[in-house]
């Protein structure tokens, strides 16, 4: 029984002993730190606005941007979650990743008024 315990209390000290931080280690707790640890993503997103022309199975829509190009985009989380429906003639607005070779691919993150 006096062996658990020792085994338990020499544990906690090398734990501490190894684990502990010093003070100058410590990041300053203002927005500032956490902010700093951010990192900007490598590739930034490109929003556009578009008009859904088809609405595909498996909820993919051909959307035809405002500079002629159709891309095929899919509906974001937050408008499958809000059940919010999207058909042909709507107006959306994307988020386009840049890939290397050409921006085909979307994802429709609003679906603005009709005008």
């Amino acid at each position: 029984m006096r062996s658990k315990y020792f085994f338990m209390l020499i544990s906690f000290f090398i734990i501490t002993l190894f684990c502990s931080a010093s003070p100058e280690d410590d990041p300053v707790d203002n927005g500032d730190a956490i902010a700093a640890t951010v990192k900007p993503s490598p590739r930034a997103l490109i929003t556009s606005d578009g008009l859904v022309i088809e609405a595909t199975r498996d909820n993919y829509f051909r959307v035809k941007l405002d500079n002629d190009q159709i891309v095929l985009a899919s509906a974001a989380g937050r408008i499958r979650k809000n059940k919010l429906r999207i058909l042909a003639g709507d107006r959306v607005r994307l988020e386009i990743v840049p890939p290397i070779k050409s921006s085909s691919r979307g994802r429709i993150v609003r679906r603005l008024n009709k005008s």
